[in-house]
């Protein structure tokens, strides 16, 4: 989980909120790259599975703060902040392997964009 944290840190996040529109909480953009990227990471790829753990596993929890957001707004944050959200990945993959360099190197960035895919993929079945 530091590592998480660690590897947000350096995210551009264009707003400090994010909301999926309409009536739907607000949640903290930072929270969102951090429990993503690190559900990734895990290999929760579900964002059925990622909204469930906020709830229920004590590693989420702590990393939503009490916050729990729903699949819809994990879905949309991840399709509207892809390319962050890959570098947040790609730096966490990075820093779990013990590899401190400061621009991850390309097996670590094509290992974080299948994982992004991979996300994508289940989510997609899951509408079905």
């Amino acid at each position: 989980m530091n590592l998480a944290l660690e590897a947000t840190d350096g995210a551009r996040v264009d707003s400090p909120a994010f909301a999926a529109g309409g009536d739907s909480p607000v949640f903290p953009s930072r929270m969102l790259f951090t429990l993503l990227a690190y559900s990734y990471a895990r290999g929760v790829y579900s964002s059925q599975d990622i909204e469930e753990g906020s709830r229920r596993l004590a590693d989420f929890r702590y990393l939503c703060a009490g916050d729990h957001p729903d699949t819809a707004t994990l879905r949309r944050f991840r399709r509207l902040h892809w390319t962050e959200l890959h570098g947040v990945l790609a730096r966490l993959l990075q820093l779990g392997s013990g590899d401190t360099e400061t621009v991850p190197s390309p097996a670590v960035e094509t290992e974080a964009e299948s994982r992004l895919v991979r996300a994508v993929r289940i989510d997609s079945l899951s509408m079905e």
